[in-house]
C-alpha cells in the first residue's frame, strides 16, 4: 500500500476513534463559537456604505481633458463610463482653490484667504514657528490633536472670517457629519509651490500672494476632508509625497509611488469612508505659467495630466465595483480661462456611463456646484442632508452624448462671460443714455407754437423721423439681444456682434415706424412682442435665458434658473408699456381714466399673468423681481381705475404682496427635494431665528453696494433721474401734450417708475433693474410725443424753433 494512502487510512481511523469518545460535539462547539466571533468582527469592521474618494485635478478645463481623452486611458474610461457635469466653484468671495475647498467641506459658500491651505503632518516640523504640526495647532487652536495625522492650522483665522461673512460658520461640516458617524476622512497629496521652506522674503510666487513672512503652502485636501476643529484622522500631506524634477514646475513634482503607498494605508482602516487626494502637478504648471513660455507651459501641463492619467488607472484598480465611488474635480479654472466652469467626472455607486449629472439646485442638466458634491457625499455615507446646506443631491440624466453637452455649456459659458456679456449689457445702457439725452434735447428745444402753423403732415413725420427710429430702435434692442446669443457666439468679434445688434434693431425700428398706423401701435407691437418672448421662454423651461446675454449666468452662479434680473426688468418695462400703448391706440379720448371694466378687466389679467410668471418658484422665481412688478402693477391698476394711491391703498398694495409671497412660499415647500431660495430662506429662519433674515438683508446689502462698480449703468441712472425730475418742468411748458392727452399712458408710465424704484431698495441688481425698467417709459413717451414734431419753420418771416 503506498505511503500516502497509509497515511490517510490512520486519519480516517483517527476520527472514527474521536467520534466513538464523543469528542466531536466539543469541537464543532468551539468551531461554531469562533465562526460567530470572527463574523462579528467582519461586520463591525467592514464598510457597508462603500467608499469615496475625491481627486483634486486643480487648474485644469474641460479641453484639457478632451486633449487627454484622445490619447485614451484612465480619462477617456472614466468618462464613458461615469457621469459628466460643467462644475460652478462660485466661493462667497470669486473663485479660488482654497475658497472652494472651504465651501465643498463646509456645504454653503465660505471664505478665506489665499494662505488658508497652511496644513501640516502632525509630525512634520513647522516653518517659523517652533515645534511640529501637533504642537502648533494646539497651540493655535487650543484643541489637542488626538489621533489625527493631519491638521489645518489656520482654521481660527478662517472661521473668525466667515463669522463675519455669514453669521455661523460651517467649517469642516462635511468632515464633522462623517466624524459623528463613525466615519473617518483621510487627506492625502501636496500642491506646494516649494517644500524647501523659503519665504516670501527670500522667493515671490505670482500666483499665490500671502502675508508678510509666510511660507507658501497649498494644500487644499487638508481643507475638505478635516473636521469641525480642523483634524483630519489619517493621510499625509507633506513633503514626503512630492519628489525632485528638474524637469518639472519649480523642480518637484507628485510621488505616484509614494501617495500610493499612503493610500494603501489607509485603506487598512476599516472607519475610513472619504479620501481626498491632491494632485498637486497640475495646480504647480498652471501657477508657473505667469513665468514660463506658452509652449512650456502646454508641456508641463500635458505631463502633468499623462502622469495623472497613469494614477487614476492605478487608483480605479484598488475600487471595489458596485461599492465605492470616485469623483474626479478641479476646484477652480486655470489663469489662462478664468470663466471656465470646472470639469466634473463621477463614476461609482450610483452613477453609471451615458449621462450627465444635474441637480435641483442647477435645475440644468449639465450644470451642478460645489454644494451638490457635499450632499451627495453625506447621501453616500447614508447621512441625512441638513437642511442649512445649499446643495442638493446629484442625479443622473441619460444622454447620448454626454461629453458634446457639457463640452457646449462649458464652451458658451466662457465666450458669453469672458467676452460678451459685459461689453454687450454697456453697449445697451450707453446706447439708452445717448438716445434718450438726444430725443430729450430735442424735446426741450421743440415748440409748442409749431404744431399751431399748420405744417403739412408730410413735412411734418419728415422732420422727427431719425428721432423717432432710434428711439424705436432702442426699444427693440432688447428684444433682439434676448434671441440674439447663438447669433453672438458666431461673430468673430464683439464689434461685429454689437453692430449686427444695433443694424438689426434699426430695421425693426424703421420697419414698425412705417408700417404701423400710429405710434401706439408700434409702442405696444414692439413691447407686446418683447414680453411674450421672455414670457414663452419661461414656460417652456428657461431654455433662451440660460447662459445668454441677457440671461442669468451658469457661472457667475446668482442663480441657475427662472428670471434673471435683467429679463426681470424688460419685462416688467415691456408689459406696462404695451398696457398703456394698447388703451391709447385709438386715440385720447379712449384713453380717459377711469378705463371701463373690461379693459381694466384685459390689462389686470395680463399684469396678473405677469406677475405670476415672475415669481412661482417653477417659472420665474424673482421673489426680489415680485415686490418690485407687485408694486408697478398695483399702482398703475389703481391710476387706471382713477384712484389716487393713498396710504390705506399702499398698505392693501403691501398686504397683496405679503399674501402671494405666502403663496410661493407655501408652493415651494410642498416639494422639499426642489426648494428655491425662497423656501431655503423659510427653512433656516425656522432653524436659526431671525439672525438669518438679518444676514441676508446685511448680504444683500453688500451686493447692492458692489453692484455701482459698473460706470456706465451708473450713468444710465444718473441721466434718468435727471429726465424723469425734468419731466414735470417740460409739462409745465406744454412740451409734453402726452402727458395730459393720454392719461391712461400717464397711470402705466407711473406704476412703472414705482416697479422701478420698488425694485431698486429690495433687489440686489442695484441700478440694472431701474435703469432698464425706465427706458422702456421715457423712450416710449418721447416716442409718442414726436407725433406732432415741432420743426424749424418761419410764418411771417419770424423764426420759430
Amino acid at each position: 500500500m503506498p505511503r500516502n494512502r497509509l497515511q490517510g487510512t490512520r486519519l480516517l481511523d483517527t476520527i472514527a476513534m474521536d467520534l466513538s469518545n464523543r469528542r466531536i460535539p466539543s469541537f464543532l462547539g468551539i468551531t461554531c463559537c469562533l465562526l460567530v466571533v470572527s463574523s462579528c468582527v467582519i461586520s463591525c469592521g467592514a464598510q457597508t456604505t462603500g467608499r469615496v474618494y475625491l481627486f483634486l485635478l486643480d487648474r485644469v478645463t474641460w479641453g484639457d481633458l478632451e486633449a487627454q481623452r484622445r490619447e485614451g486611458g484612465a480619462f477617456e474610461w472614466l468618462i464613458e463610463n461615469g457621469a459628466i457635469a460643467a462644475l460652478n466653484t462660485k466661493t462667497a468671495d470669486g473663485t479660488s482653490t482654497m475658497r472652494a475647498a472651504i465651501t465643498l467641506s463646509a456645504g454653503m459658500e465660505a471664505n478665506g484667504d489665499e494662505d488658508a491651505g497652511e496644513a501640516y503632518n502632525v509630525d512634520e516640523l513647522v516653518d517659523l514657528e517652533s515645534g511640529r504640526g501637533g504642537e502648533v495647532f494646539q497651540r493655535r487652536t487650543g484643541v489637542s490633536p488626538g489621533s489625527a495625522r493631519v491638521l489645518a492650522t489656520k482654521t481660527g483665522a478662517i472661521r473668525q472670517r466667515n463669522l463675519a461673512f455669514q453669521g455661523r460658520s460651517r467649517l469642516g461640516e462635511l468632515g464633522e457629519l462623517l466624524r459623528q458617524r463613525g466615519l473617518m476622512t483621510a487627506a492625502l497629496g501636496c500642491s506646494d509651490l516649494s517644500p524647501l521652506g523659503k519665504t516670501l522674503w527670500e522667493y515671490k510666487f505670482p500666483g499665490v500672494v500671502t502675508q508678510f513672512g509666510s511660507i507658501v503652502r497649498h494644500r487644499p485636501a487638508a481643507l475638505v476632508a478635516m473636521d469641525a476643529t480642523g483634524k483630519t484622522r489619517y493621510g499625509d500631506v507633506g513633503r514626503s509625497v512630492l519628489e525632485p524634477d528638474p524637469t518639472a514646475p519649480f523642480g518637484w513634482r507628485s510621488s505616484s509611488s509614494a501617495i500610493l503607498s499612503r493610500l494603501d494605508g489607509c485603506r487598512l482602516n476599516a472607519d475610513l469612508f472619504l479620501t481626498v487626494i491632491d494632485w498637486g502637478d497640475t495646480f504647480r504648471a498652471d501657477e508657473y505659467s505667469l513665468w514660463s513660455e506658452l509652449a512650456v507651459t502646454n508641456s508641463h501641463r500635458t505631463k502633468a495630466l499623462g502622469r495623472a492619467d497613469r494614477f487614476l488607472g492605478d487608483l480605479l484598480t484598488r475600487l471595489r465595483p458596485g461599492q465605492d465611488t470616485l469623483l474626479l474635480l478641479s476646484l477652480s479654472p486655470p489663469h489662462s480661462a478664468p470663466c471656465d466652469l470646472c470639469p466634473l467626472i463621477v463614476y461609482g455607486r450610483g452613477f453609471r456611463g451615458d449621462g450627465v449629472l444635474t441637480s435641483a439646485s442647477t435645475r440644468t442638466s449639465g450644470v451642478v456646484t460645489l454644494g451638490d458634491l457635499t450632499a451627495s457625499i453625506l447621501q453616500l455615507a447614508e447621512i441625512e442632508r441638513p437642511r442649512f446646506l445649499q446643495g442638493s443631491l446629484l442625479r443622473v440624466s441619460r444622454t447620448k452624448r454626454p461629453w458634446e453637452q457639457v463640452g457646449g455649456i462649458v464652451q458658451q459659458c466662457a465666450t458669453v462671460d469672458g467676452h460678451l456679456r459685459i461689453p454687450m449689457l454697456a453697449v445697451l445702457s450707453l446706447l439708452e443714455t445717448a438716445i434718450l439725452v438726444w430725443a430729450f434735447l430735442c424735446l426741450w428745444r421743440s415748440s409748442p407754437e409749431a404744431s399751431e402753423v399748420g405744417l403739412p403732415q408730410s413735412e411734418s413725420v419728415r422732420g422727427g423721423t431719425r428721432v423717432e427710429i432710434a428711439l424705436l430702435s432702442l426699444l427693440a434692442f432688447p428684444l433682439l439681444l434676448f434671441w440674439s446669443t447663438p447669433l453672438l457666439l458666431h461673430c468673430q468679434s464683439f464689434l461685429e456682434g454689437a453692430f449686427l445688434l444695433m443694424a438689426a434693431s434699426t430695421i425693426v425700428g424703421f420697419t414698425a415706424h412705417r408700417c404701423c398706423r400710429n405710434r401706439w401701435l408700434a409702442v405696444s407691437l414692439v413691447g407686446a412682442v418683447t414680453a411674450l418672448s421672455i414670457s414663452f421662454d419661461l414656460l417652456t423651461g428657461s431654455h433662451i435665458s440660460f447662459n445668454a446675454v441677457l440671461g442669468y449666468s451658469p457661472f457667475i452662479g446668482a442663480r441657475y434658473y427662472g428670471l434673471g434680473n435683467e429679463c426681470m426688468a424688460v419685462l416688467m418695462g415691456a408689459a406696462l408699456m404695451t398696457a398703456g400703448a394698447l388703451l391709447s391706440v385709438h386715440g385720447s379720448r379712449q384713453a380717459s381714466v377711469p378705463v371701463t371694466n373690461v379693459k381694466f378687466l384685459f390689462v389686470g389679467g395680463g399684469l396678473f399673468l405677469c406677475l405670476i410668471l415672475i415669481g412661482l418658484p417653477r417659472l420665474g422665481s424673482d421673489f426680489g423681481g415680485t415686490v418690485g412688478a407687485a408694486v408697478g402693477f398695483g399702482a398703475a391698476l389703481y391710476r387706471l381705475k382713477g384712484l389716487l394711491l393713498s396710504r390705506e391703498r399702499w398698505l392693501l398694495i403691501l398686504l397683496g404682496i405679503v399674501l402671494l409671497l405666502s403663496f410661493y412660499t407655501w408652493m415651494d415647500l410642498r416639494d422639499l427635494s426642489e426648494l428655491s431660495h425662497l423656501g431655503r430662506l423659510v427653512l433656516e429662519v425656522r432653524d436659526h431665528g431671525l439672525v438669518t433674515l438679518w444676514l441676508m438683508v446685511w448680504r444683500k446689502l453688500e451686493i447692492l453696494g458692489r453692484s455701482f462698480r459698473h460706470p456706465h449703468w451708473d450713468l444710465g441712472l444718473l441721466t434718468t433721474l435727471v429726465i424723469v425730475c425734468l419731466l414735470p418742468e417740460l409739462r409745465s411748458w406744454r412740451r409734453l401734450p402726452v402727458l395730459d392727452r393720454y392719461p391712461a399712458f400717464v397711470a402705466c408710465l407711473y406704476g412703472l417708475l414705482m416697479g422701478a424704484i420698488a425694485s431698486f431698495l429690495i433687489n440686489d441688481s442695484g441700478p440694472v433693474m431701474p435703469v432698464l425698467s425706465a427706458l422702456y417709459g421715457l423712450a416710449s413717451l418721447m416716442y409718442v410725443n414726436h407725433e406732432r414734431p415741432a420743426i424749424l419753420v418761419t410764418v411771417e418771416n419770424t423764426p420759430f424753433v
